[in-house]
């Protein structure tokens, strides 16, 4: 059983802030064997791997975009598929992303849908991408819930290439944010 992630995907953000205080092996080993995580959360000092553990505290710890709110992720194993709106292509995404803020005014929940791809494949997949990022403008849930804005976003694919890499975190930074200010209401 992971101790970071529970049955049904909520990250144990409390779990994996203490391992990485506590420099907690397993946590290590599962950062290094994803390459992005090792990208982005170590750095090579003469041969040897140094973690950003402050970077990846405040990553985790991070509540500046929804206080209090209510984060999960998924990685799809085949048990959905979205369609292109153009042709209608077959498309399962690799992550998406829940996060819900309920505050005292109003009940927000964001659905993010993310795509890893390998330098070689960004070409070929290049479809894929363009239709993520067009479900922000043209996405419409139908949502057997209430509330108050329910917004879908599609990121640029993630990749540790520099210049794809910055794309997805701009992204995360206006999407994220623009999808939380009061004109967002869908």
């Amino acid at each position: 059983m992971n101790v970071f992630f529970s049955k049904d995907g909520t990250i144990q953000r409390n779990a994996v802030s203490e391992a990485a205080n506590k420099l907690y092996i397993n946590l290590i080993k599962l950062l290094l064997n994803n390459p992005q995580t090792k990208n982005n959360f170590f750095v090579e000092v003469d041969g040897v791997l140094v973690f950003k553990q402050v970077k990846f505290g405040y990553i985790i710890n991070n509540k500046e975009f929804l206080s209090d709110s209510y984060t999960r992720y998924k990685q799809n194993e085949r048990s959905f598929a979205l369609y292109s709106f153009e042709g209608g292509q077959r498309f399962e995404p690799d992550y998406v992303l829940f996060l819900r803020n309920n505050n005292e005014t109003s009940f927000e929940l964001l659905q993010i849908f993310i795509e890893t791809k390998g330098e070689h494949l960004m070409k070929e997949n290049k479809w894929k991408e363009d239709f993520l990022l067009q479900l922000t403008e043209y996405a419409n849930p139908v949502i057997d819930i209430h509330a108050d804005r329910y917004n879908i976003l599609g990121f640029h694919f993630f990749n540790s290439e520099y210049e794809q890499k910055e794309k997805f975190r701009l992204d995360i930074e206006k999407k994220l944010f623009d999808a939380h200010s009061p004109q967002s209401v869908k």
